[in-house]
């Protein structure tokens, strides 16, 4: 999927979408988005570790889960600090869980924020906001002017689309169907 080069958005990674302790964030979200700071976010859910062993993908959405995870490490690689949570590699499937593999273990929470297709920030991280509530608190208290000083984001309208006919209030998706795309 590409963006508009100055889209500002976000991708909150949950593993555990039933605690209520993410609704927090998701608020955060929301606010970030209605102020402007954010053009769009989503939530993901993804396990508590991610198969590893094989080239074989139980799903798209593990497609997707590996691809974001080679990007934030790249991400930390190339900006000298570790994505906290990210990278230990265990056994599991042992005994009665069925075949052994390796997994990765992935974070409880974690944000990433895009400019255009660019990865910009990931949190929690060595080199930032250790935690996501942190990362989003600061976001709010930004102006635009001062993130990462990019252009001022594109403008959502709700005016019909004349080319295809089609309203993009009708076509933009509910908080709840975009809340939680749950990963596996």
């Amino acid at each position: 999927m590409t963006h508009t080069t100055d889209e500002r958005r976000a991708e909150l990674w949950v593993n555990t979408p039933a605690d209520s302790g993410y609704e927090l964030l998701v608020d955060h979200l929301d606010r970030l988005e209605a102020a402007g700071t954010i053009d769009d976010y989503v939530v993901y859910h993804w396990g508590h570790d991610l198969d590893v062993s094989s080239d074989r993908l139980r799903s798209a959405e593990d497609q997707l889960a590996r691809e974001r995870i080679a990007a934030f490490k790249q991400w930390a690689q190339e900006n000298d600090c570790t994505v906290a949570g990210l990278g230990e590699r265990v056994t599991a499937g042992v005994g009665r869980m069925g075949p052994e593999y390796t997994a990765e273990h992935l974070p409880p929470v974690l944000l990433a924020e895009y400019v255009g297709d660019d990865l910009e920030q990931v949190t929690p991280c060595s080199g930032g906001a250790e935690h996501v509530v942190e990362r989003l608190e600061t976001l709010g208290s930004t102006d635009d002017a001062t993130l990462a000083d990019s252009p001022p984001s594109t403008a959502t309208t709700t005016e019909p689309d004349t080319a295809t006919g089609s309203d993009p209030a009708l076509t933009r998706p509910s908080r709840w169907t975009r809340l939680v795309r749950r990963l596996r």
